[in-house]
């Protein structure tokens, strides 16, 4: 399972989740036109490094940084999209751990009617 996979079968996985963000509407990068919001978009954002470190009483692979942009009508909307994306991403899922590290809000355009907070987690396999 590509780390892809297992994020969307997590949040696919929890009915609270789909129900601020639809699973289809989470997605890897690529070229979208017409996305309703609210919706999720992430990519890694540091290269893959294949580097081994000690977690707990295990190895672990560290697979690099991924960035989740999550794209709300509103900001009390992305709030609660971010803090539902930690609970349910946070943790060991099967072979995959996923670390938050930080969040940030991003943007919000008066032009543009959409709010941008974005959400990084560290992701390893074991």
């Amino acid at each position: 399972m590509t780390v892809e996979e297992k994020i969307y079968a997590l949040w696919s996985a929890d009915a609270t989740a789909t129900a601020l963000v639809p699973a289809a509407s989470i997605k890897p990068p690529g070229k979208y036109q017409n996305l309703a919001a609210p919706y999720i978009i992430h990519w890694p954002i540091t290269l893959n490094r294949p580097r081994t470190f000690a977690e707990g009483a295990a190895n672990a692979i560290e697979i690099g940084t991924r960035q989740f942009s999550i794209y709300a009508a509103s900001y009390t909307s992305a709030e609660a999209i971010r803090r539902k994306l930690i609970e349910v991403l946070d943790g060991n899922h099967g072979g995959f751990n996923f670390h938050f590290q930080s969040s940030r809000f991003v943007d919000e355009t008066p032009d543009i009617p959409l709010v941008l907070i974005a959400a990084d987690f560290l992701v390893t396999s074991a």
